[in-house]
């Protein structure tokens, strides 16, 4: 059964690879991630019809926990953005699956659809099997990174959604790691860059601020409080190939054959999903 929640957000954060990596290009990376996550959290609060937070209804510890894996993911994702190419960055996301599958059948003694996550897997390495020249290592590497904060993120956004609801968590859980990094921002990044920017940097923060976070977010976080964290994050193996075609298009990287027949078979994977 496809779940389309998460199904529609992947697709939407596939096109986020491309866009970023042009917003990064020309914004200062703490600034764009403090306008992204702060414009992002206010559309859902716009979503909701509510401008407020309520922070006794979240434990503390577990709002914090969530808040952490939300700004180490976007650190460790912008910067890798930043150094890697957006197909690289997106194949190296998808191995979260794994992570998350792995914890929990360890954890919680889950079940696993082992079919699905070999197939997918497969698929990743298919793709990751392609040598671009705007790699490099410590771009990989912080890529990498993002795919283990992201299954941290993935699993620690579950508790403070069951104890509210999607729009209150995910916009708190977007909005206090944003104010962190407006405050990094004011304090190391120089401000002189404004009349630098492009129309393609200014597209790439819309994108990110008004579409991937906000409405991407909401879609992820409602699969994951519907069908659990083990179910959904193995869509996170189609944003290599979205992520891959969009780029060929928007920033002129390269697409060959093993990241064609990769990106056909995580959608197989998502079939048996």
């Amino acid at each position: 059964m496809i779940l389309w929640e998460p199904l529609v957000a992947v697709l939407i954060w596939g096109a986020a690879y491309p866009s970023i990596k042009l917003g990064v290009s020309e914004f200062p990376p703490f600034l764009f991630m403090a306008l992204g996550l702060g414009l992002g959290s206010l559309c859902i609060q716009l979503f909701s019809g509510r401008f407020a937070f309520n922070l006794s209804k979240f434990s503390k510890g577990k709002l914090l926990n969530a808040v952490l894996a939300q700004a180490a993911f976007q650190v460790v994702f912008v910067f890798g953005l930043k150094l890697t190419s957006a197909s690289t960055s997106a194949i190296l996301l998808a191995t979260s699956p794994l992570m998350v599958a792995f914890w929990l059948y360890i954890k919680e003694k889950q079940k696993i659809k082992w079919q699905s996550l070999l197939l997918g897997f497969i698929g990743v390495c298919l793709v990751i099997n392609t040598h671009n020249a705007q790699n490099s290592l410590i771009g990989n590497l912080l890529a990498f990174a993002s795919a283990i904060n992201w299954a941290w993120y993935s699993l620690a956004i579950k508790s403070p959604i069951q104890e509210t609801d999607e729009y209150s968590a995910t916009s708190l859980i977007m909005f206090i790691p944003a104010l962190f990094f407006g405050l990094i921002s004011a304090f190391t990044e120089s401000f002189d860059f404004w009349q630098n920017i492009s129309f393609k940097g200014y597209a790439g923060l819309f994108y990110h601020a008004f579409i991937s976070l906000p409405i991407g977010m909401l879609l992820w976080n409602k699969g994951l409080s519907k069908f659990g964290a083990n179910r959904v994050i193995v869509y996170t193996y189609l944003e290599p190939f979205i992520a891959s075609l969009l780029a060929i298009f928007l920033i002129g990287e390269t697409l060959n054959v093993n990241q064609i027949v990769g990106g056909i078979l995580t959608l197989l994977a998502i079939s048996f999903a």
